[in-house]
């Protein structure tokens, strides 16, 4: 991106840059932090007073909107937000569709669990 390329014809035939591995995981949490934070401003206090599975559901399956409409379609992997066409060009595209769906709602219940325990500690 510094190089302002932000589309690859095979990402795994491009060179790595440097600190790519880094850069791309604190990239990946700060936008589960991101996630997290939007769900506390659209749900507010009472998410952390009364945590429902509902709201993180929707905030962490919502969030597998982000590597179908943005990181698959620059890695050549799929198509905007389509979860049919999204990962259609790996070689296994059912497969990373559902391991998506399965990591996002494995967020979502770390939302969940992390509300519930701060209740606890918020006296909710």
């Amino acid at each position: 991106m510094p190089h302002r390329r932000f589309r690859h014809a095979a990402i795994a035939a491009t060179p790595p840059m440097p600190s790519e591995l880094a850069i791309g995981w604190v990239t990946h949490y700060l936008t589960g932090i991101a996630f997290a934070a939007l769900l506390l401003l659209t749900g507010g206090m009472t998410l952390l007073q009364e945590p429902t599975i509902g709201p993180t559901l929707i905030a962490g399956l919502g969030s597998v909107a982000v590597p179908m409409s943005a990181m698959q379609p620059a890695m050549v992997a799929g198509l905007a937000a389509l979860v049919a066409l999204a990962a259609r060009r790996l070689p296994a595209p059912r497969g990373a569709r559902i391991r998506s769906l399965i990591n996002h709602t494995a967020f979502a219940v770390g939302l969940y669990a992390a509300g519930r325990v701060l209740s606890g500690v918020t006296g909710g």
